[in-house]
């Protein structure tokens, strides 16, 4: 049955994004920042690992180019509502932890997607804001097609052009990414 693309309800993968959530802010205060590109990353890695088109999960979030990249009302929304459950603790207006109930009650992800999350926290651990976002913008694995689109309102995009050197050393530092990788992204124009 060869182009079988599995599907996943709306609904399903909004419990999935709120346990990744709640995953993600389990040990450590997570700002809303982060939250919304570390969803989107983890988004764009369970297409590819799912081999589910990321184009429809996009939609079913509502993700649009925003000033400093890919955003969600939905994601936000879904921020909202599990602070208001209980599960999220709002710690200021822009930084979140989850709660012991969150953490009891969701959090909870299989292997085969509790690698990719990791992968994900092990980044977020190591870089600042806007080193992910650089990291996001010229993501070789992430197409330029998808990249293009949703860093098309970016009001930090021509600093991260001519800041690439500074981000690259920092994401190779951090062990993000390697030799052959930083020569990749040196040349994207």
């Amino acid at each position: 049955m060869s182009g079988f693309r599995p599907q996943l309800s709306s609904s399903s993968l909004y419990e999935l994004v709120d346990n990744v959530i709640i995953y993600l802010s389990s040990n450590n205060l997570i700002d809303k920042f982060k939250l919304q590109k570390a969803v989107f990353y983890f988004l764009w890695r369970y297409s590819q690992y799912k081999n589910i088109d990321f184009g429809l999960i996009a939609q079913k979030f509502d993700m649009v180019p925003y000033k400093y990249g890919p955003y969600s009302e939905s994601v936000d929304g879904e921020i909202d509502t599990l602070v208001s459950r209980g599960f999220l603790d709002r710690k200021s207006e822009s930084e979140f932890k989850a709660t012991p109930k969150g953490v009891s009650e969701l959090g909870k992800l299989d292997a085969d997607v509790k690698f990719l999350v990791d992968d994900i926290l092990n980044l977020l651990s190591k870089v600042d804001s806007k080193t992910l976002v650089f990291f996001i913008y010229y993501n070789p694995y992430i197409p330029n097609d998808v990249k293009s689109y949703f860093t098309s309102k970016s009001e930090i995009k021509e600093h991260f052009k001519s800041n690439k050197e500074k981000y690259i050393k920092v994401l190779k530092d951090a062990g993000i990414i390697e030799k052959d990788t930083a020569e990749l992204i040196l040349s994207y124009e």
